[in-house]
């Protein structure tokens, strides 16, 4: 089995370091996105609004692929995004975790409503066949 899959009510150990799993209480949701934006040229940015936080960056193609049509460049980008946030609750963790995309992406988009430009946009330009999400886990020491 591997490490996510492991129980995590039943510690093994190799070598003398424990391969038990913990949630943390954090959920992260992430996906992909085809909406370019001049703050995702070549660099991401991070948004936070106390509760939540939204990380994203380029995930594939840049300024210089992208093509020319009739002289103009032609934004071909897409961009990942990553949405953290307090889920204290493991069993509710473990809900959202088997979740579709779309169910996951309406969270994340019901939870970000009202946010600055581009974050509505991006969100809007995520397939839900890209979104997945599960719980922060850590090995303990």
């Amino acid at each position: 089995t591997s490490p996510l899959t492991t129980p995590t009510t039943t510690p093994t150990f190799t070598k003398g370091i424990s391969q038990q799993l913990s949630y943390l209480g954090v959920m992260l949701i992430c996906g992909i996105s085809t909406h370019p934006h001049p703050l995702l040229d070549e660099r991401g940015f991070y948004t936070l609004d106390g509760n939540h936080r939204l990380f994203l960056m380029p995930y594939k193609g840049s300024t210089q692929r992208d093509p020319v049509i009739q002289g103009k460049r032609v934004p071909h980008r897409h961009v990942m995004w990553q949405f953290s946030y307090r889920l204290t609750e493991e069993e509710e963790m473990n809900v959202w975790r088997k979740s579709e995309g779309c169910v996951l992406l309406r969270e994340v988009q019901r939870r970000c409503e009202g946010w600055h430009d581009p974050v509505g946009d991006i969100l809007k330009c995520t397939e839900p066949q890209t979104v997945w999400g599960t719980g922060l886990m850590d090995r303990l020491p």
